[in-house]
């Protein structure tokens, strides 16, 4: 009976380059993918039974998978968890043994043999375990044990050699990044339905999926610019909400010109799915600077020019409405830059009204009370999203975390939240302000923000 591995991740590109890391020593495995974007969190009759091994992405699309373990490592067939990430931190990675992570590894020091390794240690100490608790019973009775020796397993996959046992997740990564449109890993038709073609580009690589679209990295044909091409899920034919929002996207940042904004270049339909052509900014996500750590006066920095974005967008009227992390990425002069505007709102536009009152968009974990509660919004629902950020950058930490979304929703309806470190109470007036349960208790104008985060500068 082969060994399963479940690998959680919302990136199919990642997804490919563990699997092949894998495989290149086990290749008599059976590894799975599950994609959090599009199945959400498992339920509560999710058989673990079927697998001897997680392997989480510590950053998800709605959380981490610190998250993750806090809710089913009591789940009686959780199997033995590893967790991978692009950035290491001794914290995090603390935290996840505390919480039951028999590993916890960063991608660009994986190699075939370290990560086989470490697969077989997990299941070999999570069947040890479990025969603890169950006394004599015999291996292939408990749940996530398979009756092998993984001495001999070790010994033989030590011994097979193969076209990748050199190569670690960087050069893979890069391999995959560098070939032509038909050697990529996938296919546009897996993850979009249709053979899609975008006159004058060239997909190169992968860059991640969201809640409305996929993104890659793409060259203009006879030219050196890259770019990044964000295309539609579905189809012209599909949800026209859908298309109209991904179109208002579109039209609300062609409408800017701010330094702390992503650029679009053009935007269209090709095959029925609709497209949007952008700047590519290569430098990473503000998540994996907050997971290396920002000191006091960059996160001020980084601060101010967010505050400065968002000032530019609600002088024009418009609502991100789903701020976080994950969606500042950064330019190669650092600077940090505002992107996926997918369910923002224009407030000047009285004739398109895409949410329902009543309904909820945008992350929980960055969420104001009144987005949750799904209530009109304004730039003030912004400034609430923006401190819990700014809270992060400061401390490390997140401001409120549970066992569970709906657990750290209820505590941004009702818990206050957490004071600054002593180090930055100079810092704590401001922080009030923006993390009020009330949008009356925050700034009037996000250009007042402004002028008091200058001060710090």
């Amino acid at each position: 009976m082969p060994i399963k591995i479940l690998i959680v991740d919302d990136s199919v590109y990642h997804l490919r380059v563990l699997k092949k890391l894998i495989l290149a020593k086990c290749p008599d495995f059976h590894i799975e993918g599950y994609d959090p974007v599009a199945k959400g969190k498992p339920d509560k009759d999710f058989n673990w039974a079927n697998y001897n091994l997680l392997i989480l992405d510590y950053q998800l699309n709605n959380g981490t998978a610190l998250d993750w373990l806090q809710t089913y490592r009591n789940h009686p067939n959780f199997p033995a968890t590893i967790i991978v990430t692009g950035e290491g931190n001794e914290s995090i990675a603390v935290s996840a043994i505390k919480l039951g992570a028999s590993n916890y590894l960063t991608k660009n020091d994986l190699s075939p043999q370290r990560l086989s390794s470490a697969i077989l240690e997990a299941i070999e100490e999570k069947t040890q375990e479990l025969t603890a608790i169950n006394g004599d019973t015999e291996p292939a009775t408990i749940p996530n044990t398979i009756p092998f020796n993984t001495a001999v397993y070790r010994s033989s996959q030590n011994n097979r050699k193969s076209s990748t046992s050199g190569q670690g997740w960087s050069k893979l990564k890069r391999d995959i990044d560098e070939v032509t449109p038909n050697e990529l890993p996938f296919t546009l038709d897996d993850i979009l339905g249709g053979n899609v073609k975008i006159r004058d580009y060239r997909i190169i690589g992968y860059i991640g999926k969201g809640g409305m679209g996929t993104v890659f990295r793409a060259k203009r044909k006879h030219q050196d610019e890259t770019v990044a091409i964000k295309l539609l899920h579905g189809r012209r034919t599909d949800d026209a909400t859908v298309i109209q929002r991904f179109i208002e996207e579109y039209n609300i940042i062609e409408e800017l010109n701010h330094p702390g904004i992503v650029k679009v270049h053009s935007q269209g339909f090709a095959d029925d799915h609709a497209y949007i052509i952008m700047e590519y900014l290569p430098a990473g996500h503000l998540r994996q600077a907050i997971i290396r750590g920002i000191d006091h006066k960059q996160a001020i920095d980084y601060g101010y020019k967010i505050v400065s974005a968002l000032n530019e967008l609600h002088k024009h009227g418009i609502v991100h409405r789903d701020l976080k992390p994950l969606n500042v990425l950064f330019r190669e002069t650092n600077v940090p830059v505002l992107v996926d505007f997918g369910i923002a709102k224009n407030l000047t536009r009285r004739d398109l009204n895409l949410t329902s009152e009543g309904t909820m968009v945008g992350t929980p974990l960055y969420s104001s009370p009144e987005q949750i509660k799904g209530e009109p919004l304004d730039h003030r629902s912004d400034q609430y999203a923006f401190g819990v950020i700014f809270y992060e950058m400061l401390t490390g930490c997140r401001l409120f975390t549970g066992p569970d979304i709906s657990e750290v929703t209820l505590k941004h309806l009702e818990d206050e939240p957490p004071p600054l470190p002593d180090n930055y109470s100079d810092l704590q007036p401001i922080m009030d302000r923006l993390l009020a349960k009330k949008p009356r208790g925050r700034f009037n104008a996000t250009e007042e923000l402004m002028v008091k985060l200058n001060k710090f500068l």
